[in-house]
């Protein structure tokens, strides 16, 4: 707004004027260019969704679930684990740790139920071990990252938390998290946040890769 082109080429919207004319109407209007710039990485929408969820505080109580910041607290509830709950209580406990009710909740949101259990390589499930095994059996868990992976971590008891690749730039992955604090990897921290890591960080068990291409298409 208020210059002569766009500073960047990817833009979607240019609002270049607000005193343009239309027919019809008295008075100035906006009048803005529209790209019609589309996506062609079906991981854009999980990860969109993800960002628009950072700061979201976990809730001492029921209330407040779709506030980010009221009644904060450490009781597990949040309307991730809420809502994936009424989904699925077979798999998705709740009030319960949530991390992975986060993960499952952006890829609900972004697909519909159906496309989202297919991209989780199975099944929504709020117990780490068991999504991660989702990937593993179906030959999709690897050691390096890429944009759009679940990533999960490890402590001395095997695999405990996870969150979305956001990007992966300078030797560095990062990360958008449920159930966490701001820095360091913290299983049961309370927040979204988005956090990086190393590529070598021993705490990084590995990456479950969903086919966004064979199942969503490219745009």
């Amino acid at each position: 707004w208020g210059v002569a082109s766009p500073s960047v080429s990817d833009y979607t919207l240019w609002q270049y004027t607000s005193t343009g004319s239309m027919p019809g109407i008295k008075g100035y209007v906006d009048i803005s260019h529209d790209k019609g710039v589309v996506s062609s990485n079906p991981a854009d929408k999980v990860i969109k969704i993800a960002r628009e969820q950072e700061g979201y505080i976990e809730k001492a109580s029921r209330d407040n679930l779709y506030n980010k910041t009221a009644n904060p607290g450490y009781g597990n509830y949040t309307k991730f684990g809420y809502e994936m709950h009424l989904i699925q209580p077979s798999n998705m406990d709740y009030p319960a740790a949530w991390c992975d009710s986060f993960v499952d909740w952006c890829f609900k949101t972004a697909y519909g139920i159906e496309k989202a259990k297919q991209l989780l390589c199975g099944d929504f499930d709020d117990y780490t071990v068991r999504s991660a095994s989702f990937y593993q059996k179906a030959g999709r868990w690897f050691k390096s990252p890429k944009y759009g992976d679940q990533i999960f971590f490890k402590n001395k008891n095997g695999i405990c938390h996870t969150g979305l690749v956001e990007k992966v730039e300078g030797g560095y992955v990062y990360t958008i998290e449920g159930n966490t604090s701001v820095s360091g990897i913290k299983c049961y921290g309370g927040r979204v946040c988005r956090k990086s890591y190393p590529l070598g960080d021993t705490s990084i068990a590995g990456y479950g890769r969903p086919d966004y291409d064979g199942i969503c298409g490219r745009q």
